[in-house]
């Protein structure tokens, strides 16, 4: 009877035993991994659209940081064709503008309107001018053959599939020092920054929100100060 009772006990152990490990497999690392995967959000599905057999993330924080984004741009592309017969519509390249590179997402629309505060602001020269630049000149092809950029522009760069994401916060910086500076108003300015952007660019809520959610999408992070 007492061999019984022990015998009852140590199966009841036992029994305890295997369902906390059926539990702890249930809650297993893997698994937590999974409930804490990252969520794509609607408005960032266009970083999903890009091409998806490697993927390159430029982030650039100053008017240097996009001429060498240009050249690395350039290298992925032509050592992927090259080296692996990776064709660029299969590269999803993404080149970030925030912070002190942020008025090179901008056409020569703002960049003519305001040349003078932003050569002030980036203490830029035009490479062919020698004076303030009217033009976006990461985006004029006379101007390429004098840049560290091996030759590529930022619309070659779209046309090869790059697209570019510009930091709204940093854009809305820029238009209200302009402002100051012109006496106009920061609200304008800002709707003009908006509606005068390089080809394949868009606005988004925060360059840092671009850089994480290009890692969270697979894209390698390549950071040009």
């Amino acid at each position: 009877m007492q061999n019984d009772k022990r015998n009852l006990l140590r199966n009841i152990v036992a029994g305890l035993g295997l369902g906390a490990v059926t539990a702890a497999s249930r809650t297993s690392p893997a698994s937590a991994l999974e409930k804490s995967s990252p969520v794509l959000e609607p408005q960032d599905r266009w970083l999903d659209e890009l091409g998806r057999r490697h993927r390159q993330a430029f982030d650039t924080i100053s008017s240097e940081g996009v001429a060498r984004a240009l050249t690395f741009a350039h290298t992925f592309y032509a050592a992927n064709r090259d080296g692996y017969g990776i064709q660029p519509d299969e590269l999803g390249v993404l080149m970030i503008f925030r912070a002190g590179s942020t008025a090179f997402g901008f056409n020569d629309n703002i960049w003519t309107k305001y040349s003078g505060p932003f050569a002030k602001r980036y203490k830029l020269v035009d490479p062919v001018t020698k004076s303030a630049p009217v033009v976006n000149i990461y985006n004029a092809t006379d101007r390429a053959a004098l840049l560290p950029t091996n030759g590529l522009t930022l619309d070659g760069l779209g046309k090869l599939g790059g697209q570019f994401a510009i930091c709204s916060v940093a854009s809305r910086k820029l238009a209200e020092a302009v402002a100051e500076e012109t006496g106009g108003s920061g609200d304008a300015i800002f709707a003009e920054l908006r509606a005068n952007t390089v080809q394949h660019a868009r606005m988004v809520p925060a360059g840092i929100i671009a850089v994480n959610r290009a890692q969270e999408q697979k894209y390698a992070l390549c950071y040009t100060a």
